[in-house]
């Protein structure tokens, strides 16, 4: 395991045509703007050592975004090495009624 943290998320709905947004951010390694470039390629690590040191194939993001392109929507992220990382995916839905909002605790 990573000692990377999730520190935010939110889940957003956007009025009109309507698209679901997430927007998970951590607080982990970070990627340099190579790493970032090759995030979504099927079986690519961001460095030779990722794999060994937090696991992986490197399929799951290019598989996230693939799915959410098939539905109609996207991933991307946005990082500062050193620092974490923010992921973003959008999906549009349709919103068929208006329930109220659940309160959690």
């Amino acid at each position: 395991m990573t000692n990377s943290r999730l520190t935010a998320g939110t889940i957003t709905v956007l009025p009109g045509p309507t698209s679901g947004l997430t927007r998970p951010s951590d607080t982990g390694i970070g990627m340099t703007a190579e790493q970032l470039a090759k995030l979504f390629q099927a079986f690519s690590q961001a460095e030779a050592s990722t794999q060994q040191k937090y696991a992986g194939t490197g399929l799951g993001l290019a598989i996230s975004r693939k799915f959410c392109q098939l539905m109609g929507g996207e991933v991307t992220a946005r990082s500062e090495y050193g620092k974490g990382s923010t992921f973003t995916m959008t999906l549009p839905i349709e919103v068929t009624e208006k329930v109220p909002a659940a309160k959690v605790s």
